[in-house]
């Protein structure tokens, strides 16, 4: 069977095509510090995955060799897809073909040296690089639509026409839910709060922005409440016991997706995007786009996103005109599930890039087999 490789900036997903959900989910980050002893006992130089939860307690930097959706350490990349096969699957690359999620606009060379480092390190197969919307719209059961992705370091709104991405008309930008989290941590940093960027804290961020932020239907009106004194604030408790309270940045934060400004980023807001995207692609493939408005990703589940995505749309198109938006039931999963369904068709060891490809064409070939 298959293995199937979700590649997310903050966490990844593995597992085989014929499962329902994955072998294993972990956070790619890697440590090289270490005690002495254990630079005695063990060649490794690195700790990964779920191998640092369980000894914490000696790790003083953690990193993750992909940023905004871009690989900047292929060494660490190396020892993640070592843990993948030896630690987490525990097969031998050599016999099991592989699907590979990618961002959209994901940068060619960036796909090559993926290609160069499976196949010339782990000596597989086959593979296959698919770009993550488009599998994300497969676990949909569509081959058409418009997919608005936005997770940890990216958002990206995806046209996709009977499987093939519209790449001239995707819209993608550097707000996501890291820098919702970023965000947060200065508004509470205005209050006297004070956070870090380090790997523990930015967890105690997430958190909290994860139960407690929300989208507001209508931002001004949501904070004319506030000012009047209409909305209660939320409470937190922190690991060390203390407690926090939230109020105006439970809505103030997620406002960033919608309207850059307010953080002060001079870029186009979700909807924008939307509208942008669909208006960039061929006007007679525009209805099924519009039908198809899939949300996919971590930080789109955040509670009213969907509401107000709807309130604005319509807002923004002619009243005769008609679209449908769904979340897929699980949005951190989608992208992996579709990889399964893709992976697991006839027709798709057919289409992969083979060992004798590469030793034959290059790693180059990978853009002629994967459009």
């Amino acid at each position: 069977m298959p293995i199937v490789v979700d590649c997310g900036s903050n966490t990844f997903k593995v597992g085989f095509s014929n499962e329902a959900i994955p072998c294993a989910i972990f956070e790619p980050f890697l440590s090289q510090t270490k005690t002495q002893r254990e630079y005695c006992e063990n060649s490794n130089a690195y700790f990964v995955g779920n191998q640092l939860s369980r000894k914490h307690e000696i790790f003083s930097q953690i990193s993750s060799p992909i940023q905004n959706g871009i690989v900047n350490d292929w060494q660490a990349m190396e020892e993640i897809f070592k843990y993948i096969f030896f630690d987490e699957l525990r097969v031998d690359p050599k016999h099991q073909t592989m699907l590979v999620s990618e961002p959209p606009l994901h940068p060619l060379k960036e796909r090559e040296r993926m290609t160069e480092m499976l196949f010339e390190v782990f000596h597989i197969p086959a593979l296959y690089i698919a770009s993550q919307s488009m599998l994300a719209l497969y676990c949909s059961g569509k081959t058409t639509g418009v997919v608005i992705d936005s997770g940890d370091s990216l958002t990206s709104i995806v046209p996709v026409y009977e499987g093939y991405t519209i790449q001239n008309a995707i819209q993608q930008q550097e707000i996501a839910g890291k820098h919702l989290g970023q965000y947060l941590s200065k508004l509470l940093w205005k209050k006297g709060y004070r956070f870090g960027f380090h790997h523990t804290e930015s967890h105690v961020i997430r958190d909290m922005k994860e139960n407690a932020c929300y989208v507001a239907l209508d931002y001004q009106k949501e904070r004319e409440y506030y000012l009047q004194g209409k909305l209660r604030g939320k409470q937190l408790q922190l690991p060390d016991d203390s407690l926090i309270t939230l109020d105006i940045e439970c809505f103030q934060c997620p406002e960033m997706l919608f309207h850059p400004q307010v953080a002060g980023i001079p870029t186009l807001g979700l909807v924008d995007m939307i509208c942008k995207c669909i208006e960039e692609t061929p006007f007679n493939i525009r209805k099924g786009l519009w039908n198809n408005i899939v949300l996919n990703g971590g930080c789109v589940m955040m509670t009213g996103l969907q509401d107000r995505v709807e309130k604005d749309l319509k807002s923004r198109i002619p009243s005769t005109a008609s679209f449908h938006i769904f979340r897929l039931p699980d949005t951190r999963l989608s992208a992996w599930l579709g990889g399964t369904i893709f992976s697991s068709l006839p027709s798709f060891e057919k289409i992969c890039m083979t060992l004798e490809d590469y030793n034959e064409k290059g790693a180059g070939w990978i853009q002629e087999i994967c459009l």
